[in-house]
């Protein structure tokens, strides 16, 4: 059965129809093709676009909420500056890993940072930490080794940003 015979079926039995029935089922025909269009992509359509707007909401929240979020902890904020010193930053991040400083020197935007029995990882750790988090960098550093394993001593020049 090709296209053109099934077109021709339908026209034939279209016209079989009176005037009445011909508007009620063309009718029929409009609004089931509304509800279709309503249930399949319009409904969907706002649902998500509530959903995105829902979405940005809560994302706009808590950017504000983050951004503001440096200053009360004492990190770097945005714009780069501090509102801790450098000596401030390297004390606290240090008693934070419970890392024994000796000794702590600051010049300019320098610190000099002595540990007589320090555990390697956590040192190490620290010092990542102080990179990526307070942009400090490591400018010097001795480690040695002592007699119990993991444990070091080291004396570190430590420059910030």
């Amino acid at each position: 059965m090709s296209v053109n015979t099934s077109l021709s079926q339908m026209t034939a039995w279209w016209r079989t129809k009176s005037t009445r029935d011909q508007w009620l089922l063309a009718s029929a025909a409009g609004l089931l093709a509304v509800v279709t269009w309503w249930t399949l992509v319009w409904s969907p359509l706002q649902t998500a676009r509530a959903d995105t707007i829902t979405r940005i909401a809560r994302i706009e929240s808590a950017r504000s909420t983050l951004s503001a979020l440096p200053v009360e902890i004492g990190l770097p904020s945005a714009g780069g500056v501090h509102t801790s010193s450098l000596r401030e930053i390297v004390s606290a991040t240090a008693s934070a890993r419970k890392l024994p400083i000796q000794r702590i020197e600051q010049s300019a935007n320098q610190v000099v940072v002595e540990f007589e029995l320090a555990d390697f990882a956590p040192l190490m750790s620290w010092l990542e930490t102080l990179s990526r988090d307070h942009s400090i960098r490591v400018i010097d550093a001795e480690v040695s080794r002592l007699p119990e394993p993991g444990t070091v001593s080291a004396q570190m020049t430590l420059e910030g940003p």
